[in-house]
């Protein structure tokens, strides 16, 4: 067990209230309908996350400084190679697939029809390039930086258990999505997210494998869902296998990076 020598303090991102608040001003402004929100929601929930990184960026930069004077963590460079950032780009995206898999297979516990219709809604009208944007490039910076970098490391200076920490952040940032089927698809991911930090010891790691879970789904729900359905099973069958070899390999890989690391990296 270690600890740092600032008092603990966790920020919570609120991306999604704030913007929410801001269309609901909008609305009543304008006196536009819901229209007007379905149309609006996903940009201007993607520019509060920016301005939600910049807010937060400070307090990690001073997070990493009193780690590095306490001599919890060294000045030494510990980035991600090509392959590497690669890797964890295709182990997000498999994660997000199974996990998506297993809510589809508790359907009968986890209803989801009021959100994938919710979605259907927020996405008419806005081109692939803008969802990859917004949604898969945009919102993991943000919410990584909130939940990962803060959160996580924060929990993770005073728990013994890296697991503990890396639970709790997780359940965090299920309870931020603030619906069931994204509670539970985001708590798992954001565990093992969190681990997946321990282990590499960059921060920017969490980033890619949030960018690959996004871009994922995306992909599944815009792309091969409009498939016919012959050949939507094949690539189905397909992703399935080769997500399954990412999985196996991609977590032996850095499971085996974390036990390397003879001291605990960012």
């Amino acid at each position: 067990m270690w600890r740092v020598c600032y008092p603990i303090g966790i920020h919570f991102g609120v991306t999604q209230l704030i913007s929410f608040i801001a269309l609901q001003f909008i609305l009543a402004f304008t006196g536009e309908g819901t229209g007007l929100y379905y149309r609006s929601a996903i940009w201007l929930t993607g520019v509060v996350d920016l301005v939600v990184f910049a807010l937060v960026w400070p307090f990690y930069r001073q997070d990493h400084s009193a780690r590095m004077q306490c001599g919890v963590i060294e000045k030494k460079d510990n980035s991600l190679f090509g392959g590497e950032m690669i890797l964890l780009f295709l182990l997000g995206a498999a994660l997000s697939f199974y996990v998506n898999e297993l809510i589809w297979n508790l359907s009968f516990l986890i209803d989801s029809s009021d959100y994938i219709e919710q979605m259907e809604k927020l996405e008419s009208g806005y081109s692939l390039f803008s969802l990859f944007f917004w949604m898969s490039i945009v919102a993991p910076i943000a919410e990584e930086a909130v939940f990962r970098w803060l959160v996580f490391l924060r929990l993770r200076d005073y728990l013994k258990h890296a697991w503990v920490a890396a639970l709790i952040s997780g359940l965090a940032f299920g309870v931020y999505h603030g619906n069931v089927p994204q509670a539970v698809y985001a708590s798992v991911l954001g565990f093992l997210f969190a681990m997946l930090l321990e282990w590499t010891g960059n921060k920017w790691s969490t980033v890619w494998l949030h960018i690959g879970a996004n871009f994922g789904s995306i992909f599944l729900s815009e792309v091969v869902a409009d498939m016919p359905e012959e050949r939507m099973t094949a690539v189905l069958i397909y992703m399935m296998l080769v997500f399954l070899a990412v999985l196996i390999f991609g977590f032996r890989y850095f499971v085996k990076m974390g036990r390397d690391h003879t001291m605990r990296l960012e």
